[in-house]
């Protein structure tokens, strides 16, 4: 546990400018004893708040109501890209986009690329909204307010009650019937199952593509397989309770 805390204080400090890495370090005093029962940052993460900048290699991104774990994750481990993955791309997917933390990533790492956000909560596409205008990249992503996977558990249901609006993502609709995906980035709480089942064919327009899973390794294993079989290299890791699958075309 502390040689991990150690690990995260070097990761922080290398993404957040000075003052709010101070901010964010003494948030980490404040709830050390959280944090040493929950074996977590996240009580850290909530105590600094939601507002903050950071540093991302190719300049400045200032981000508001958005989870810094969520930050740490994609910015500073890299959870589901490398920035020469995305160098070359045009066209970037990201589904459950959240507050925009992979959508800015992939922008500010792929100066040529358009990126189709799609995000299911209101309340966050608000906030996507809000951090791509806040750093200036809004005429280069299209926010989508949809459900990815369809009506997967009570969780959408009720969403889908408390906002009558929301979409559900369709590919004929609202991806081009021509267009090559060069990134895709899917993290959507459990739904990538039903998303991936079976393997939709537009699915095979994706070059490269990272996916969170949600489950345990055999599980994560299985969908990899029915990926495997639909024609891309699989690679899968975990990472506690969870795990990623990364893949690219055969043929890409």
């Amino acid at each position: 546990m502390i040689l991990r805390f150690l690990r995260e204080i070097r990761v922080v400090a290398g993404l957040l400018t000075a003052g709010d890495f101070l901010r964010w370090f003494f948030a980490c005093v404040r709830v050390l004893p959280e944090i040493l029962r929950t074996r977590s940052l996240g009580p850290a993460d909530r105590a600094f708040g939601d507002s903050f900048s950071i540093r991302n290699g190719v300049g400045r991104l200032d981000f508001t109501r958005c989870d810094f774990g969520v930050i740490r994750e994609i910015f500073g481990h890299r959870c589901y890209a490398e920035p020469m993955d995305l160098r070359a791309a045009r066209c970037v997917v990201d589904f459950g986009a959240n507050c925009g933390a992979f959508t800015l990533f992939a922008l500010s790492h792929a100066p040529h690329a358009h990126v189709m956000a799609v995000e299911a909560q209101p309340e966050m596409v608000s906030a996507l909204e809000a951090n791509l205008e806040r750093n200036g990249m809004s005429g280069r992503a299209f926010v989508r307010n949809a459900l990815v996977g369809g009506v997967y558990n009570a969780w959408s249901q009720e969403l889908l009650v408390r906002h009558p609006r929301v979409g559900i993502w369709n590919a004929q609709e609202m991806l081009p019937p021509d267009q090559e995906v060069d990134f895709l980035k899917c993290d959507i709480e459990g739904a990538e199952f039903q998303l991936l089942d079976p393997v939709p064919t537009w699915l095979r327009r994706v070059r490269r593509f990272a996916l969170e899973y949600h489950g345990d390794w055999t599980k994560g294993a299985e969908l990899g397989e029915r990926l495997r079989a639909a024609g891309f290299v699989i690679t899968q890791r975990s990472h506690r309770n969870l795990g990623y699958l990364t893949g690219t075309r055969i043929d890409g």
